[in-house]
């Protein structure tokens, strides 16, 4: 039987990286909701969409810069 104070391996590090994975999101939808909500309501789909993908880009920019995480993969879509 594994003692509760010692982590199992990899399990500190699944909790770091879902940590930084919500952080990187709310960043994102805080950019997202801030930059459209200056956009009139009849706004385009795809000019919506392309939103949240710089969104998403500019938290992860923001947390690569910070030294924090780096992304290999490109953004997915929200």
């Amino acid at each position: 039987m594994i003692p509760q104070q010692v982590p199992v391996i990899g399990q500190r590090e699944a909790r770091l990286q879902a940590g930084i994975a919500q952080a990187v999101q709310q960043l994102s939808m805080s950019i997202y909701t801030q930059a459209a909500a200056s956009l009139p309501n009849d706004t385009p789909i795809p000019i919506l969409h392309a939103l949240a993908q710089h969104s998403m880009t500019a938290a992860r920019a923001y947390f690569e810069g910070l030294g924090i995480a780096q992304f290999n993969d490109p953004p997915t879509q929200p």
